[in-house]
């Protein structure tokens, strides 16, 4: 959902920063949609301005790169919640040495649940790092003999 949402405010950026400098700015970008998917090409011209003078004239496209370039992409962050239990002598030294990973934050949540997220410079990457984490914590679980369970969001 967070995924749909960041492309289609992509879109809205984008068409709005080339309807103030093309003219005809639905022709243009039903030029672009018949290539390639608008926020795709909104993360491509920022790499290669240079696509931009494919669909629009060269002194516009400039301006728009440079628009793009005072725009900072931010950070995006991925969040899963798991429920990490134990029932041992020593759970809470457990607990601890199965949730030390490196790269995300978890956070306990209360009643043996706890939150991981991470950081990436998009979503995919962000969950990656989570899902890797995650595996980790699953195998050290199984090593202490540890309930784990992954909620869906």
């Amino acid at each position: 959902r967070e995924e749909a949402q960041e492309r289609y405010k992509k879109e809205k950026t984008f068409m709005s920063l080339l309807g103030t400098l093309v003219p005809n700015t639905h022709e243009t970008i039903a030029a672009i949609k018949k290539e390639y998917e608008l926020a795709e090409f909104f993360d491509k011209i920022r790499e290669q301005p240079a696509l931009l003078e494919k669909f629009i004239k060269k002194e516009h496209a400039l301006r728009l790169a440079t628009m793009l370039a005072e725009k900072e992409e931010r950070e995006k962050h991925a969040k899963k919640i798991f429920v990490l239990k134990t029932s041992a002598e020593s759970g809470l030294d457990d607990i601890k040495s199965i949730l030390a990973v490196p790269q995300v934050d978890i956070r306990y949540l209360g009643s043996s649940q706890f939150s991981i997220g991470a950081i990436g410079a998009d979503f995919k990457e962000a969950n990656v790092r989570i899902n890797e984490a995650l595996e980790q914590i699953e195998k050290r679980a199984k090593e202490r003999k540890a309930h784990v369970e992954f909620k869906e969001k």
